[in-house]
């Protein structure tokens, strides 16, 4: 499971896949549930690599109603829920920890304690994958300068970040930038390796 790296930009896949994942803070389940799926975003992981197995993590009151969202996509058996605050410590052993639009909730100083969290409990060969939509530089209309002006608007400090401000945060962490993936539905998966 080691080497594994996002390839297929159109699609997003992950080749090479991780056999253990761990999906951070995704709310009901589904979105683990659709990583698995490979829509919303498509990370084709289950049908690439049908030895995967993954940890969906959320606080206990939302991982409780996982369950079924697991059975619906057949991964069940190869997917856990497990309850916890990112901010306090993440499932260890993991050979990918994907964060999908969680960073874009938080300011600086609380993405890196959620990245810092997960750089915890990396090998020298997982990675951290940041599902968001990356701010390109310009002036040029994008869907996610309208999101970063609801975000702002939302919470205080939440914010759509460029490559550059997610290079910051990685550092801050004890992590690299390893590339920027960008999909078609405009999200881009931002991969971070241990340093």
């Amino acid at each position: 499971a080691r080497g594994f790296r996002v390839r297929d930009c159109s699609t997003s896949q992950i080749s090479g896949s991780p056999r253990r994942l761990r999906s951070q803070a995704n709310g009901s389940g589904r979105s683990s549930r659709t990583c698995w799926e490979a829509s919303r975003p498509p990370l084709k992981i289950q049908r690439n690599n049908p030895k995967a197995r993954g940890i969906l993590f959320d606080l206990p009151h939302v991982v409780s109603g996982a369950g079924e969202h697991l059975a619906a996509a057949g991964i069940a058996d190869r997917c856990t829920s497990v309850g916890g605050d990112f901010f306090a410590s993440v499932p260890p052993g993991g050979d990918a920890y994907a964060l999908k639009q969680i960073l874009h909730d938080w300011d600086d100083d609380r993405c890196v304690a959620i990245l810092d969290q997960c750089r915890r409990v990396m090998s020298d060969h997982s990675k951290v994958l940041v599902i968001e939509f990356v701010l390109p530089p310009g002036d040029e209309p994008f869907f996610g300068k309208w999101l970063d002006l609801h975000m702002l608007v939302m919470a205080p400090g939440a914010r759509e970040r460029t490559a550059a401000e997610y290079e910051a945060l990685f550092k801050r962490a004890r992590l690299a930038l390893a590339r920027v993936v960008p999909t078609a539905l405009g999200l881009s998966v931002v991969e971070a390796a241990p340093v």
